[in-house]
């Protein structure tokens, strides 16, 4: 016999995109809040004591489609700031906030691969969607990129661009 579902997060405002943890503990989701219609945030809801972590929040920001990483010590999300949907990564307890690249390109889609060691990505360049493959190395922001191949033709960034570190973390 099953039990009728409960309520997991903390409202007002619309969640939707639940995604688990890997260890089935938490599960991270997108929040839109009622009083900004120009805002999206992700959340956490701890399962077993259900407490509520907003990771996410800024005036203005879209932040949306969070995956974890294999291990789960990781949350990887999309932000629009600046000008272009870039990744950013944050710790389940909200601590450890930082961009993962900077391309000048606008980030369509994501993955982790299983063990958690690289990263591809689907990227908007001049009206073409173009796959990479970068290696997962926490805190680095990849500069701007030339363009190094079309359509199927996956690309390893840092080939030909040095990765630079993180000038600032995006104060929440």
């Amino acid at each position: 016999q099953g039990a009728w579902p409960r309520p997991v997060s903390d409202g007002p405002g619309h969640d939707q995109n639940p995604l688990p943890s890997p260890d089935g503990r938490r599960v991270v989701y997108v929040h839109r809040p009622l009083d900004d219609f120009n805002r999206s945030d992700i959340h956490l809801a701890d399962l077993e004591t259900g407490a509520v972590i907003h990771l996410t929040g800024t005036p203005g920001y879209h932040d949306y489609g969070p995956r974890w990483s294999p291990d789960g010590k990781w949350i990887a999300f999309i932000c629009q700031e600046d000008g272009h949907d870039d990744l950013w990564m944050v710790k389940p307890d909200g601590e450890g906030l930082h961009q993962v690249t900077k391309l000048g390109y606008d980030i369509a889609q994501y993955a982790f691969s299983p063990d958690g060691k690289q990263i591809a990505l689907t990227v908007i360049r001049q009206g073409s969607f173009d796959l990479f493959i970068r290696e997962q190395d926490e805190g680095v922001v990849l500069p701007e990129i030339e363009p190094l191949g079309r359509g199927d033709q996956p690309v390893r960034l840092g080939q030909r661009a040095v990765p630079q570190r993180v000038a600032r973390v995006r104060e929440r």
